[in-house]
């Protein structure tokens, strides 16, 4: 899966605050709520609470409560929201420390930026909260609780018209290059629809599939014949002109290959595994296949 982390640290607190005689669990909840209640009283959609989520948060306050603040790092965020198998396309966390309640937290929030961001987009987010006090945890010295807020939206499969689109945005940089454009080939929409297919149900992504086949002889297995055949492959991206901007950006031939002159014809293939479990957890899965057919 690929994510966007926005990742904020609002900073320490040396104040010594307890939270004891109200659950943490209720203390999540009612954050939620009061978010929401801001959000209601500017005509925004509330967001939603997501178990998965939750737990990814409650991963990571445990990770910062055993090995301290210093220890966050970057990939945080992806690791648990990845092994809750939470499938998202945008996310961001919040963390902080050392607040007595969710109104102190909340003013806080309304403070930073991209706690402003939170509260007052127009979009719905899933939402998980998680809380740590010295109650709960064994928690570094001078820090009294953790507060972890990751909000995300869903993935959901690339919009209609995804095929239209990449064939389009590839056209257009061929078109930058002041070559034809390269029209949709049935056959070769069966040939790279069956290898992303493959690729999602089998767990690889490769050109070379676990029986050995390779991009020429998937072509021929549809009696596609063909002077020469080329192949590129994408995943984690789902939109159409986000994977075309990966092949544009490549060094491993894919920007060369949607340049080449010798093909003429194009075909497009598209799986989405929305609870991608295997090795490879791409969730999105591309493949075009170009071809230049005999006469």
């Amino acid at each position: 899966m690929r994510y966007r982390p926005l990742i904020l640290l609002l900073g320490l607190w040396s104040a010594i605050v307890s939270l004891a005689g109200q659950g943490l669990a209720d203390l999540s909840r009612e954050t939620l709520v009061d978010v929401n209640r801001y959000r209601s009283a500017r005509i925004l959609p509330n967001h939603q609470a997501e178990p998965r989520l939750a737990r990814a948060a409650r991963n990571v306050a445990r990770y910062l409560a055993e090995r301290g603040p210093e220890s966050y790092h970057s990939g945080l965020m992806a690791r648990e929201v990845s092994a809750v198998r939470y499938p998202s396309r945008e996310t961001a966390m919040i963390v902080d420390f050392n607040y007595r309640n969710q109104r102190e937290f909340l003013k806080a929030l309304q403070k930073s930026e991209l706690g402003r961001t939170l509260m007052g987009t127009k979009k719905a987010y899933e939402i998980g909260i998680a809380v740590l006090d010295a109650n709960s945890a064994r928690l570094p010295r001078n820090i009294r609780s953790i507060w972890v807020v990751i909000a995300a939206q869903h993935d959901t499969m690339a919009d209609a018209g995804w095929r239209e689109g990449i064939v389009k945005y590839v056209n257009l940089f061929r078109r930058q290059h002041g070559l034809p454009p390269l029209t949709i080939n049935p056959v070769l929409n069966r040939a790279a629809q069956y290898h992303a297919d493959d690729m999602a149900v089998k767990d690889y992504f490769d050109h070379t599939s676990p029986l050995g086949t390779g991009p020429g002889e998937r072509a021929k297995s549809f009696n596609y014949r063909f002077y020469m055949v080329s192949e590129n492959l994408a995943g984690g991206a789902r939109d159409p002109r986000e994977t075309v901007e990966q092949w544009k950006a490549s060094k491993d031939g894919h920007r060369e290959a949607m340049l080449d002159k010798r093909v003429s014809e194009i075909g497009v293939g598209y799986r989405y595994l929305p609870d991608d479990r295997g090795r490879v957890r791409l969730s999105h899965y591309w493949a075009i296949t170009m071809g230049q057919p005999y006469p």
